[in-house]
């Protein structure tokens, strides 16, 4: 199937709702209908605020979390939308993939 993945980034300490701020945008947009959702905890990055690392003797330090879906143009248009409407401190990226389910797949 032909598809969109959006990639959502965000503050791994950022707040939603009394929630941390990926695991309620996991939750909300499961409630809308989406399959499925992942969240990826980074090691290491930089960007528009500064070099962020996270090593053994730093676990506190404040570094992104990346919230991942996949699905069809309209189903990606609308966690766009949630993401605007709620005015999230995040930046995303979306890119045109083909994906597929095989057979006994998770």
């Amino acid at each position: 199937m032909k598809g969109v993945c959006l990639e959502v980034y965000m503050s791994e300490f950022s707040t939603r709702k009394d929630s941390s701020q990926y695991q309620w945008l996991l939750e909300t947009v499961g409630r809308m209908g989406l399959k499925g959702g992942t969240a990826f905890k980074t090691l290491a990055g930089f960007g528009r605020d500064h070099v962020q690392r996270k090593i053994f003797h730093e676990l506190t330090s404040n570094i992104s979390v990346v919230v991942q879906f996949v699905g069809t143009e309209l189903e990606i248009q609308r966690i766009v939308k949630l993401l605007v409407d709620e005015k999230l401190n995040v930046f995303y990226t979306k890119s045109p993939i083909e994906y597929e389910a095989l057979e006994g797949a998770f």
